[in-house]
């Protein structure tokens, strides 16, 4: 999934030594349209079609934290973001993937050991071994 989108290859790039964090420095060496502006732009949109689906329970807390660092993702593309957003006028954008990553921020070390508290009701993402088990079971009853 992930590498036919490109993300793979998107978040590598914002972890190199290329990615500048400094919104003003980073578009004059990566203009819209660029390579660079592109990977920036994946990531930040992946993350916020995460947040999006996490703002409405439809994932886990749990299982969204344990798989996704998303807060060191937040501060590494921050600059980016926010930069983005304040130049185009859309207070929205990407205010998805913020709040995700200031959830994740808050959340106490050790949480999970003692039971953090999860949105309540069933997460509607499954995985397809899930799904396929559930088809399963109907048939059979």
């Amino acid at each position: 999934m992930w590498a036919a989108i490109g993300i793979s290859d998107a978040a590598g790039w914002v972890w190199s030594g290329e990615f500048i964090p400094e919104f003003a420095a980073f578009v004059e060496k990566y203009p819209a349209g660029s390579e660079g502006f592109k990977n920036a732009s994946r990531v930040c949109l992946w993350f916020e079609t995460f947040g999006t689906l996490y703002k409405h329970g439809l994932l886990s807390e749990e299982l969204l934290f344990d798989w996704l660092a998303t807060d060191q993702v937040w501060e590494r593309l921050k600059g980016f973001a926010v930069g983005l957003r304040e130049g185009a006028g859309k207070p929205g954008l990407y205010e998805n993937f913020e709040a995700m990553a200031a959830a994740q921020k808050g959340r106490k070390i050790g949480s999970r050991a003692k039971g953090l508290s999860i949105r309540k009701g069933p997460p509607l993402v499954v995985s397809w071994i899930e799904y396929y088990c559930l088809l399963l079971q109907r048939r059979v009853a």
